[in-house]
């Protein structure tokens, strides 16, 4: 029996309250400095959790992921009253090795910086790890994209949201750490607009022994639901390897998507996106410096085509 469903967890979920109970504080991350964060507070307070279940009030399910196996709730810590976000994960259910979740959770807690996600406490309860997470009031960018935005975020929105995406990578790229991982789905936002970078778990460190390697030929195990947002020499898997450069692929994919609402190679089954990725057909935005390219020169498919072009972009 899932530990979802046992009376236990049961016993201390509860009723969202009515009120809107997320603080609308600013982000107070401001600095990719490990001393800074821990005298401001927020990823400096990873201990004040206590590993109790019960010292949480589970509210509202707020995402799912892995086929249901880590499910995203809406928390409140009751010693301190503040709201969370809880990130459980059933072991029974999860459907790739721990090996997964081990690189994830430890270099979850070795990362700083004001634009990824912090990690500020994990623990084992029954058969579940519980991660603990601030609250980005806004979801996903996916979430917007599908709730508000089908036709894509504004020009100025995406030059925004990818401005900060790109702060976290560069940041993890200085670490020597190429994150895989990179579409809207994995950026968060907070409810003053904080932008905040997730899905560390395909990430993959370049340094091993000591030493930073200068190629890497390991391919992601968990990468079903990435192939569209992978660059072509992931994809490859050649003895030319990739570097950190395959995020930047990865980042011109995602800005696509936010201005498009879908991402490129939506419509395509995985056998063709992958052979149009190895001949070299690029991704463009949706808008009139395109359209040509989108539609063909045939005058007929343009006047047919034109009017949807329109509404879509």
């Amino acid at each position: 029996m899932s530990f979802l469903n046992c009376a236990c967890t049961k016993s201390h979920t509860h009723d969202s309250p009515a009120n809107a109970p997320y603080s609308r504080k600013p982000h107070p991350l401001k600095s990719t400095n490990k001393d800074d964060l821990d005298s401001n507070g927020d990823v400096g307070r990873m201990m004040e959790y206590v590993a109790d279940p019960s010292l949480y009030e589970l509210y509202t399910v707020i995402g799912k992921g892995c086929d249901e196996a880590i499910t995203i709730t809406f928390t409140r810590y009751t010693p301190t009253g503040e709201i969370v976000a809880v990130k459980r994960v059933d072991l029974d259910h999860y459907p790739h090795d721990v090996s997964v979740l081990q690189n994830e959770i430890i270099l979850s807690r070795q990362l700083y910086h004001e634009n990824v996600l912090p990690t500020r406490a994990t623990f084992v309860t029954n058969n579940e790890i519980w991660s603990i997470l601030p609250i980005m009031a806004y979801g996903s960018c996916k979430d917007l994209l599908h709730a508000y935005f089908g036709n894509g975020l504004s020009e100025l929105a995406v030059a925004y949201i990818m401005r900060d995406v790109i702060q976290g990578i560069e940041y993890l790229h200085s670490k020597g750490i190429i994150h895989r991982g990179i579409k809207a789905s994995h950026i968060l936002l907070s409810a003053d607009g904080h932008v905040s970078l997730t899905g560390i778990r395909n990430a993959y460190s370049m340094i091993r022994n000591g030493h930073r390697l200068r190629t890497v030929h390991e391919y992601p195990i968990t990468c079903v639901s990435m192939l569209k947002w992978f660059s072509p020499e992931i994809l490859a898997q050649n003895l030319t390897g990739y570097d950190t450069k395959s995020d930047i692929y990865s980042i011109g994919i995602t800005a696509c998507e936010l201005a498009n609402g879908a991402e490129p190679f939506a419509d395509m089954q995985l056998t063709q996106m992958l052979l149009e990725k190895m001949h070299g057909t690029k991704p463009v935005l949706i808008d009139c410096t395109t359209i040509a390219d989108l539609v063909g020169d045939d005058d007929n498919a343009t006047q047919g085509n034109l009017e949807d072009i329109k509404n879509f972009a």
